[in-house]
């Protein structure tokens, strides 16, 4: 089952009137595009009439953005979002083994565990010396100074679930997935300018990285009711607990950098300034939600259509935004049809449209003073380097196109 997501984000910030205080101009809109891959192999074998054993392998997460400068850009790693966050990835890989059994005709209970392999790649900019707004000639951005970081990594998280299906015309099912703690580890580069090297000319220092946050539980019920022969109909409701894993500080992503010796980064190093070592990405999370309703028809034994209505509310409030955690309403409609080639083969091609709410974004604590209308949260620093959010409109669109190939062996 193999499905590849396009989606497409554009900012356009409000910060500081949406004018760049680097060069008196407004602010070009920040743009993302990114092909998202989504895939579930799975396999399972019944050597018992009461019991069945199975694997399968999930990404069960991808994400990011990439703002590294589209044709409507000054420059490349340039733009409001340059402090947000250029670009991100995250990948993580799942493989699941579990069990089910059947104590009792109609009533199974199953669980398992999952292996996961987590990557993250991330590019950010920062402004150490906070020299935004000093109207530089040339280049506004040149004393801005680059990481650039890969590391990859694992964790591991356990699930359990129930499924009755004594009667014909419905179905229920329930489950629920550990939270977990993704947490990588790999190489980085710093890269400053000549204006802030002890030598002459830009440097480019090797380190170490880590990033780390938690992950939520999850909460999974849905119910299918068999209408006939033909057609059958059903709704779910996913709820990710986020809140409790990432409600308050201890939900913070957080990433540590040193030199390859496992020092700060510093004047050691050829710099004139000493890099934080430990660098925190506040997220402040609500809990989220999916709820869909679905239903399919047989039109004739060798051909089956379908379809699902969908919502989407994100984790993420309003001040947390940023190019790396976009926090949209969604409502989604998906269209699916699937053909019988032969006895036990069939073949499956579905398009999703989800429509993205677009969110107005105000008070994101940019520099803001305690006392200052505009303060949200300490957690986003007030103090050199900044990392915070910017304020301004955020609009995405998302179309998915999957495709299923089914083997009943």
């Amino acid at each position: 089952d193999v499905q590849l997501s396009f989606i497409d984000v554009t900012f356009t910030p409000s910060r500081n009137d949406g004018i760049d205080p680097n060069t008196g101009e407004t602010y070009v809109p920040a743009q993302a595009h990114a092909l998202v891959p989504v895939g579930l192999l799975g396999v399972t074998w019944k050597p018992v009439k009461w019991g069945a054993v199975g694997v399968a392998a999930v990404d069960s997460f991808v994400g990011g953005g990439d703002y590294s400068g589209q044709e409507t850009d000054p420059d490349t790693y340039t733009g409001a979002q340059r402090y947000a966050g250029i670009t991100s990835k995250v990948i993580t890989l799942s493989v699941i083994p579990g069990i089910a059994i059947t104590p009792v005709d109609g009533f199974h209970v199953g669980g398992g565990f999952a292996y996961v392999y987590d990557n993250v790649t991330i590019v950010k900019a920062s402004d150490p010396l906070g020299t935004e707004g000093l109207g530089f000639a040339g280049n506004p951005y040149e004393l801005d100074v680059i990481l650039d970081a890969n590391g990859t990594g694992n964790h591991t998280m356990w699930n359990a679930g129930i499924f009755v299906d004594r009667w014909k015309f419905l179905q229920v099912g329930a489950s629920y997935s550990s939270g977990g703690d993704l947490a990588v580890e790999g190489e980085a580069t710093v890269t400053a300018p000549d204006a802030l090297a002890e030598g002459s000319g830009a440097v480019t220092i090797p380190g170490k990285f880590t990033f780390a946050m938690p992950l939520p539980e999850v909460f999974r019920v849905g119910v299918t009711s068999q209408v006939n022969e033909k057609l059958k109909l059903g709704a779910t409701l996913e709820y990710y607990a986020w809140k409790s894993c990432c409600g308050g500080a201890s939900g913070d992503a957080n990433i540590t950098l040193t030199s390859e010796d496992g020092d700060p980064i510093g004047p050691e190093d050829g710099l004139s300034i000493e890099v934080s070592d430990t660098i925190k990405s506040p997220r402040r999370l609500w809990d989220s939600m999916v709820i869909s309703a679905n239903g399919g028809y047989w039109v004739i034994p060798t051909v089956w259509v379908g379809g699902r209505l969908g919502y989407k509310q994100y984790a993420v409030p309003d001040y947390a935004v940023s190019a790396t955690n976009l926090d949209f309403d969604a409502y989604g409609v998906s269209i699916a049809a699937r053909y019988r080639i032969a006895k036990k083969f069939s073949v499956g091609l579905a398009y999703t449209k989800n429509f993205l709410v677009s969110r107005e974004v105000t008070n994101s604590a940019w520099n803001a003073a305690e006392d200052s209308d505009d303060y949200v949260d300490d957690r986003f620093t007030t103090e050199l380097p900044y990392n915070a959010s910017g304020n301004g409109t955020y609009e995405a669109q998302s179309n998915i196109l999957g495709v299923r190939l089914h083997l009943d062996l």
